[in-house]
C-alpha cells in the first residue's frame, strides 16, 4: 500500500512539472501579430465572462439546493463516493467502519 502511494505522488508531481515546463515554454513564444493579440484579448474578456457566470449559477445551486445538488451527484457512474456512499443492492444506507465497531 505504501509503495503505490509513492508511486501516485511521484507520477503527480511528474505530472506537475511537466504541465509546469509545457507552461514556460509556451509563455516563451511569440504572441503573434497585432491583429492576433487583439482577438486573443476578446477571447480572454469572453471567457472570463462566460466562468464567472457559471461560478454564480454553481453558488446559488449549492447554496441554495444542496440535497438536490448531492442526488444529482449520486447518479453519476462511480457515485463519486466521497460525497455520499450509494446504497447497497437492497436499497439500504451501507454500514461505516465506525458503525461496525
Amino acid at each position: 500500500m505504501e509503495a503505490l502511494l509513492i508511486l501516485v505522488i511521484v507520477a503527480a508531481l511528474l505530472a506537475l512539472g511537466y504541465a509546469a515546463f509545457n507552461f514556460i515554454g509556451v509563455k516563451n513564444l511569440d504572441e503573434g501579430t497585432d491583429r492576433m493579440k487583439e482577438i486573443a484579448a476578446a477571447i480572454r474578456v469572453g471567457a472570463n465572462a462566460f466562468i464567472t457566470y457559471e461560478y454564480k449559477i454553481i453558488a446559488v445551486v449549492s447554496l441554495y439546493q444542496p440535497d438536490k445538488l448531492d442526488k444529482c451527484i449520486n447518479l453519476m457512474p462511480g457515485h463519486l463516493i466521497f460525497f455520499h456512499q450509494p446504497p447497497t443492492i437492497d436499497g439500504t444506507e451501507p454500514i461505516s467502519q465506525s458503525q461496525q465497531q
